[in-house]
């Protein structure tokens, strides 16, 4: 969420929960980012709010597994027509998982 506010006729874009943290929330550490605690971006309330660093703000809470679950496919093994198996295919996260999925998918397909 950002706000739009001009000064002498220059404007300039700021995001919410940067001013609301900026005002309220002190930051002896000089954090660069801001962690909405709830996960919900459009909560910019300060008690919502932390400053943090960038590996702990993209650590934090479920934002890995969510960002796995959109990056998941599903593929079906089909023969003579009819599904036989699903894989779920990762295309992000640990490359030895990626490969340990794709060489059970091969070895199902060579089975069958």
């Amino acid at each position: 969420m950002s706000v739009m506010l001009s000064s002498y006729g220059k404007k300039k874009r700021y995001l919410v929960h940067r001013l609301v943290a900026s005002a309220f929330i002190e930051n002896p550490g000089n954090l660069p980012e801001i962690n909405h605690k709830d996960e919900d971006k459009s909560n910019n309330h300060v008690e919502n709010l932390e400053w943090c660093t960038h590996e702990y703000n993209n650590q934090y809470g479920t934002k890995q597994q969510r960002g796995h679950e959109k990056q998941s496919k599903a593929v079906k093994q089909i023969k003579d027509g009819k599904v036989i198996a699903v894989y779920s295919i990762s295309h992000g996260g640990c490359k030895k998982k990626r490969a340990e999925h794709r060489a059970a998918f091969l070895a199902a397909v060579v089975a069958s």
